[in-house]
């Protein structure tokens, strides 16, 4: 810096120099109501970000679980009539509980992403696996059941069998009393096909044809 030059931060800190000297500019109210303005807009977009991620963390997994039970078993009450032996209580259970990797929430998991995702377009939509995950990770190196008082040592994640089939496989099923893939697993998948069904609404072509932007 040349001997005598006033440095770049006397004026943005509000300086000015007139006949050589220097001079403190004060900020008027207006530009202190605009700045705490500015902060506070800040400030609740931030705030809104983390509760829209919340709700789709929410919505994404527990949400489509209790939306596809209520499906179900009101749909098998208005068919029951039809064929009382097929639309029975203990068929919707099998539909919701014992078939593999639990296709029932999975596809209204992907059909909720997509069609809310067309709507809200919200970026937290592609994230509503996260919390999820990390607690599946946390499932399958820390909890062999969760719950040990009914589940038998043989059927224990690590203990009995491995901690990939009490998981993913035949391992854990309801009529066992474990629950461990309703409680950890099932919210999983829910949540990646929430999150894909999200990621296909933004990059498919809206109604009038043109494009979705995809910002992740």
């Amino acid at each position: 810096m040349v001997s005598g030059e006033v440095p770049r931060w006397y004026h943005r800190a509000g300086h000015s120099r007139t006949g050589g000297c220097l001079k403190v500019r004060r900020r008027g109210p207006v530009e202190y109501y605009m700045q705490s303005l500015s902060q506070e807009r800040i400030r609740n977009s931030r705030i809104k970000a983390v509760l829209v991620f919340v709700m789709h963390q929410f919505i994404g997994s527990w949400g489509v679980a209790a939306a596809a039970t209520f499906l179900v078993y009101f749909s098998f009450e208005i068919l029951r009539p039809l064929n009382p032996r097929m639309f029975t209580s203990h068929n919707s259970s099998w539909l919701l509980t014992d078939l593999p990797y639990f296709p029932m929430q999975i596809v209204l998991g992907l059909w909720s992403g997509w069609s809310f995702g067309r709507r809200f377009q919200h970026r937290a939509m592609l994230w509503a696996w996260i919390l999820p995950f990390a607690f599946l990770c946390y499932a399958l190196l820390a909890i062999p059941t969760m719950t040990p008082d009914f589940v038998p040592l043989i059927l224990q994640a690590g203990v009995g069998q491995s901690r990939l089939s009490h998981y993913f496989g035949w391992g854990c099923r309801p009529e066992d009393r474990c629950l461990d893939q309703l409680g950890i697993t099932m919210p999983f998948y829910v949540s990646v096909s929430y999150s894909i069904g999200a990621l296909l609404a933004r990059r498919m072509p809206t109604a009038r044809g043109a494009g979705v932007p995809v910002s992740l």
